[in-house]
């Protein structure tokens, strides 16, 4: 089922990348990540200047911040990848009772 459409997956999408910020089993360096690329995004170095192309110039800002978050998304640890709401995974067995 699709809740939300793509505004819903956005938006799932950052509260599982607030969730994995907030996780001690998330690597320390994919946790930097994001920082890097707001900085990136802040500077005045750019890759592509905006004078280069008008429109365009903010394009791969968007392009590098979005694979960033992608990247870590993909990083997280077994349980946040789950569909889950919570992200919760429950590894059991189960047997069925006769009434």
């Amino acid at each position: 089922m699709n809740r939300g459409g793509t505004l819903g997956r956005v938006v799932r999408d950052l509260w599982r990348i607030w969730r994995l910020w907030r996780d001690p089993r998330t690597p320390g360096w994919a946790k930097v990540l994001p920082l890097l690329v707001l900085l990136y995004v802040l500077s005045p170095i750019d890759f592509m200047p905006d004078l280069m192309i008008p429109g365009l110039a903010s394009l791969d800002d968007l392009v590098l911040a979005l694979l960033t978050l992608r990247l870590l998304l993909d990083l997280a640890p077994p349980a946040e990848r789950s569909s889950s709401p919570r992200g919760e995974v429950i590894d059991a067995t189960y047997r069925v009772l006769e009434e």
